[in-house]
């Protein structure tokens, strides 16, 4: 074999893998979804600026109690009533980030009423956030399944400053952040 072929060989195969790549990246930005954590409503779990990687709820297909979840808000977060009723779509253009607490069949958590017989809607999920001061379903009641975007899979990245390692521990007066940027 000449050297001609070898290389006429080499950039075939070089070829190949930067098509394989190719597919691949675009494969995963229909299956993935990059998300950055503006507010505190999930707090202490999410605080902002963390990012999130998220699978599309297409490519995961059962939503499960626990999960954390990213969804179309049910209406306009910004607004009177009356700007979000004249809204056409149900689905608002924010996303929000919460904790499936309740799925179709099951009982609605944290009734304060006398009826805590009351079970969440088939095709609608309940969503809690983790900080207690969150706009979530016992705001706006339980969600329909459609509006859910995808589950969070992990945190890539915590906090305003991705270059700085964190190490997140628990302690008995919350959560504890540790800089090892400095012992660089």
């Amino acid at each position: 074999m000449s050297g001609l072929d070898m290389v006429m060989r080499s950039f075939r195969w070089l070829g190949m893998a930067a098509l394989g790549a190719l597919v691949l990246v675009l494969a995963a930005r229909r299956a993935l979804l990059f998300v950055t954590v503006t507010g505190e409503s999930m707090a202490p779990t999410y605080q902002p600026g963390d990012r999130l990687l998220v699978v599309r709820r297409r490519f995961r297909r059962m939503i499960r109690t626990g999960d954390v979840v990213v969804c179309h808000s049910p209406r306009p977060a910004f607004g009177n009533a009356k700007q979000a009723a004249a809204v056409e779509h149900p689905k608002s253009s924010w996303l929000l980030v919460k904790r499936v607490a309740a799925m179709p069949g099951e009982p609605l958590p944290y009734r304060q009423e006398a009826d805590s017989d009351e079970l969440v809607p088939t095709a609608t999920v309940y969503l809690l956030g983790d900080n207690t001061a969150s706009w979530d379903s016992r705001a706006f009641g339980p969600l329909p399944q459609d509006h859910v975007v995808g589950v969070v899979l992990t945190r890539l990245w915590a906090g305003e400053a991705p270059q700085r390692l964190l190490d997140v521990r628990n302690s008995d007066s919350g959560i504890v952040f540790r800089d090892d940027s400095s012992s660089r």
